[in-house]
């Protein structure tokens, strides 16, 4: 037999059968990586850096690192000590993470949170019920008023509003207004709404402690500052997280909840929400739209808002469950692409997404994907060399 100059290799193929290869095919790749020459050369071994008993959904913001082991979610700190920030949780479900403005906002489908550093809080507040009204003795002119109450952190968060309770005053009157103490412990007091005679605008008229649930208004003051979170929500807890243009966006099931623009823990949740076909797996933002996948195909949402989005189909098929890291172009193929890129595990192998909505697979031509539901991700330079380093999983 004619010996062959063997001058650098493709990588792992498993889309063709093994006597139709090459000499650049690879049928069993183990513990090796391929840089850009085609050499292949052995991975570098790993180092235990602390205990866990089931570590999952590992993750950093560019400062602080995280991850779940059982029902707890820990903070690794710099000498590979831990310490739990949040406990509770559904054992063993993997979390989503994003990070906005230095808080790291998470979900698992069934909690969420907002973590800064150590400390960690609900993502949202849970809106008061309707106040209690009773008739008492003052100086409101008679007429119909309407009244809600909202919940206020110890950062200024103001909860959304409840349905609006409508009482009718005879001449000379007032308004006892009742409402349990929230449970969170971050509600520090209550804002107090009530509209003027006959009237649909709710206006501040006071605020009171959350341990006080219950407060006379006997004058009718004018108001100038008009409630503005009437019938909003908290997001609910989520599968995937996004954010884009100003937005937080969270999916439960083939439902994708967006938050309001720049208020990131309230919204509609009768218009702020898109549907898709099945359970959305992926939420990868770039400059101009972001990609949503689902169980059983890829779409881009292009515009600025959702209110302007124009959805195109990109794939015909579905995505893994997993994050989408951010990568610049010129390191992803060799057409040295500009700008940076979105990274993802479809369920015909990884694939990056560039502005405009252009999506490619990168192994469609070699590799044949097995079945799997869920993916961890990550993009790695290592010695001038990089990977988008996937594990799938059923």
């Amino acid at each position: 037999m004619k010996p062959q100059q063997l001058k650098g290799f493709a990588g792992f193929r498993n889309d063709i059968p093994e006597e139709r290869f090459t000499t650049a095919d690879l049928s069993v790749a183990s513990n090796v990586d391929v840089d850009e020459t085609g050499r292949v050369y052995r991975r570098s071994g790993y180092t235990k850096l602390a205990n866990a008993t089931a570590a999952h959904s590992l993750y950093s913001d560019g400062v602080t690192t995280y991850f779940a082991d059982g029902g707890s979610l820990y903070r690794l700190n710099g000498d590979y000590t831990t310490a739990a920030v949040a406990t509770g949780l559904s054992s063993g479900g993997p979390l989503t993470y994003v990070t906005v403005n230095g808080q790291t906002y998470w979900g698992n489908g069934a909690q969420s949170g907002v973590l800064t550093g150590m400390v960690n809080r609900s993502f949202g507040l849970t809106p008061p019920p309707s106040p209690s009204l009773t008739a008492t003795i003052g100086s409101f002119p008679a007429g119909r008023y309407g009244v809600t109450v909202t919940y206020v952190r110890n950062d200024g968060q103001e909860s959304g509003a409840p349905e609006v309770k409508v009482i009718t005053l005879g001449a000379n009157s007032g308004i006892t207004v009742g409402c349990p103490a929230s449970a969170d412990p971050t509600v520090v007091r209550q804002n107090i709404y009530i509209t003027m005679t006959d009237s649909e605008v709710l206006l501040f008229v006071g605020t009171r402690p959350n341990a006080q649930t219950s407060s006379s208004f006997t004058a009718r003051t004018i108001g100038t500052l008009a409630l503005r979170t009437l019938a909003r929500a908290p997001l609910p807890a989520a599968r995937v997280l996004g954010y884009y243009n100003g937005r937080i966006y969270a999916a439960v099931g083939q439902y994708v909840f967006f938050s309001d623009p720049y208020n990131f823990e309230l919204m509609d949740p009768v218009r702020n929400v898109l549907p898709f076909d099945s359970r959305v797996n992926t939420i990868a933002p770039v400059v101009d739209g972001i990609y949503f996948g689902t169980e059983t195909a890829t779409y881009f949402l292009s515009g600025p808002d959702p209110s302007e989005f124009e959805r195109r189909l990109v794939s015909p098929y579905g995505t893994l469950w997993g994050a989408s890291p951010l990568a610049p172009g010129e390191f992803v193929t060799k057409e040295k692409l500009t700008g940076n890129v979105r990274l993802w595990m479809s369920k015909k192998g990884p694939c990056y997404g560039m502005d405009g909505g252009v999506s490619v697979n990168m192994t469609s031509t070699r590799i044949v994907m097995g079945e799997a539901q869920y993916s961890a991700n990550l993009f790695r330079a290592y010695s001038g060399t990089y990977h988008f380093v996937s594990s799938v999983f059923s």
